[in-house]
């Protein structure tokens, strides 16, 4: 069956589409069909848009400034199951918190398309492209690889970075297997190694497999388990000689500036 990804916008629809074609991309076996909705401006359009995503298997990309209008979609969305990405939400957020006075919130393109803007849709891109191990052949590209084992906060990190203008890969480390050999070839400056609390972590995939009953009879909560991929994820990045940041207790705004300070020098807070 066909899988339909809705990119909604109050303009145009082509950075929500773009995204969303970049991310189904990474599915060839797959049967996407990327819908843009543009000019969405009212709730009740957002009501037509969630009524037809709830007919087949679908997900729903949106760039939308109204506050109201994404809050409304992501409560909706949420409640009906269905899979949605807010493409422009979190960089407004930012913006607005350390610009000191309030958005225009005015659809469409306020400011002219430079060159800082289109590197912001690239850097995005690049991340969604870099997701979880894909393209490996290019992680020389990035600004900054993350590995880590599963659930150390790696995606999220890399999303949130990249609406920061960073082009971030990363790269899972899997218990008892190498890391691709082009991690070997890229300068280890790069390379930013995630760990966390072993208690943590145990907590976090329980809430996991809880959710995905395909998990039930697999060790990812185990403790001992959890325990050996943690000292072996240490050992890979200590041969890698990388940076490692430990995400133990912290928001994704915590240790997104502490890489940061990292790649300006400053390394006070990192561990």
């Amino acid at each position: 069956m066909k899988t339909t990804v809705f990119a909604v916008s109050d303009f145009s629809g082509e950075t929500a589409a773009k995204v969303a074609k970049s991310a189904v991309s990474q599915f060839p076996g797959m049967d996407f069909k990327v819908v843009k909705v543009p000019g969405v401006i009212k709730i009740t359009q957002l009501n037509i848009v969630i009524r037809r995503a709830k007919k087949g298997p679908s997900a729903i990309f949106y760039t939308l400034v109204d506050p109201e209008l994404r809050g409304f979609l992501a409560a909706k969305a949420g409640a009906a199951g269905i899979p949605h990405f807010d493409v422009f939400g979190p960089a407004l957020d930012i913006i607005d918190d350390i610009a000191g006075e309030q958005p225009i919130l005015q659809p469409g393109p306020t400011t002219k398309l430079d060159m800082e803007y289109f590197n912001w849709v690239d850097a995005v891109q690049f991340a969604v492209r870099h997701d979880d191990g894909t393209n490996t052949a290019t992680l020389n590209k990035a600004d900054i690889v993350l590995i880590g084992v599963s659930r150390t906060g790696k995606t999220p990190l890399t999303i949130y970075m990249a609406y920061r203008g960073w082009k971030v890969a990363n790269v899972p480390i899997i218990y008892g297997l190498p890391l691709p050999n082009e991690i070997h070839k890229i300068d280890k400056k790069k390379i930013i190694g995630l760990t966390i609390n072993a208690k943590q972590l145990t907590e976090i995939r329980h809430r996991r497999v809880s959710f995905v009953s395909s998990m039930l009879d697999t060790q990812y909560a185990a403790p001992t388990y959890i325990h050996k991929e943690l000292r072996y994820s240490k050992e890979l990045m200590n041969k890698l000689g990388c940076r490692i940041v430990d995400v133990s207790g912290k928001a994704v705004e915590e240790i997104a500036q502490e890489v940061t300070m990292h790649f300006k020098g400053d390394t006070e807070s990192l561990v």
